[in-house]
């Protein structure tokens, strides 16, 4: 199917696309506008040269010109994720799914308030899972709300979103839980969450469907608040869910989203300063966490002992010089 674009002389025709593409536009064409974009066909008669480089999912190798593309990164970090889980089950005497086993635990990747100093694993924990269950739900969101957002925004915006907010989980789990080790993908997930908060945001008077803008607003308000609503629950049951993690990604999701994302309209004056405040309260929490992680004496009392044997006695490399230390 060749199409051409407005004001385009006829015989400077762009590639053609694949048969399936001409189904495809009619099926999706509802879908792009609720997203706020423009399929092809839209943009022959578009008004507003914003969306003259936008994406359509019905053709994903058709364009070169256009901000989103097929969810490469998503699905390969998603992978990624499943292929550490099945090593780490695999190489377990037990092959223990249901919980968090011994490889994972004395493996360099979780986070751990003895071992700072292997700054890799702010980001590394998020590769780690402590279940079926754990990695199915994280999955669920990542792969969902992380291909919308690559379909209509590209790969490197949401590269950006979710390894900051991998990084910031981790330096927020140790302000709130200073004490606790950290595994799961939350603090990437829940950047991608709230990075689609702020695509809303930025993009709300470009979703042309009030019905579903405002289902997936209340959809988005409902999370906030359950997961709020977990967090202080949990505190109080001395749950093992790690708040801080969904809060650092959250934040700092938000704030990265306002300066990565597209806004397709970008004349109104709240949509500007809305995520300039963003921005800016983001960037300070980073700081802060930075920060609180190089400076705090909270952590004093971890950096000066080996690994405590109550957690590590099983892993070879600390069978002998495991410390008496309790967090308990």
């Amino acid at each position: 199917m060749a199409e051409y674009e407005a004001g385009k002389p006829a015989d400077e025709e762009e590639p053609a696309c694949c048969d399936c593409c001409i189904s495809c536009e009619n099926k999706m064409i509802s879908l792009l506008d609720d997203l706020g974009i423009k399929s092809k066909k839209h943009v022959l008669h578009a008004t507003d040269p914003a969306y003259n480089k936008t994406m359509d999912p019905c053709d994903l190798t058709c364009r070169n010109d256009t901000d989103g593309n097929f969810p490469y990164f998503t699905l390969i970090m998603s992978a990624i994720h499943i292929g550490f889980y099945i090593y780490f089950v695999a190489t377990d005497p037990t092959h223990n799914i249901a919980g968090f086993n011994k490889n994972i635990l004395c493996s360099p990747f979780i986070y751990s308030p003895y071992h700072r100093e292997e700054v890799w694993r702010f980001f590394t924990y998020s590769f780690t899972h402590s279940g079926i269950c754990h990695i199915t739900f994280n999955l669920l969101f990542q792969i969902g709300i992380g291909s919308l957002l690559e379909m209509v925004h590209g790969s490197w915006d949401v590269i950006r979103i979710y390894g900051a907010g991998a990084l910031a989980g981790g330096l927020t789990a140790g302000i709130i839980s200073p004490g606790k080790l950290l595994v799961g993908a939350s603090g990437g997930d829940y950047a991608l969450i709230f990075g689609y908060l702020g695509n809303m945001i930025l993009n709300w008077d470009s979703m042309k469907n009030p019905f579903t803008k405002y289902m997936r607003l209340i959809f988005l308000l409902l999370f906030i608040g359950s997961d709020l609503f977990n967090a202080i629950f949990g505190s109080l049951a001395s749950s093992g869910v790690s708040c801080g993690a969904h809060l650092g990604g959250a934040i700092v999701g938000l704030g990265v989203s306002m300066a990565c994302l597209k806004n397709f309209n970008s004349d109104n004056d709240w949509e500007k300063n809305a995520s300039y405040v963003l921005m800016a309260l983001s960037g300070g929490f980073v700081l802060f966490a930075l920060g609180w992680q190089i400076f705090s004496p909270t952590f004093d009392k971890y950096d000066e002992v080996n690994p405590p044997c109550y957690l590590f006695s099983k892993c070879e490399q600390y069978a002998t010089n495991c410390s008496s230390f309790s967090n308990l």
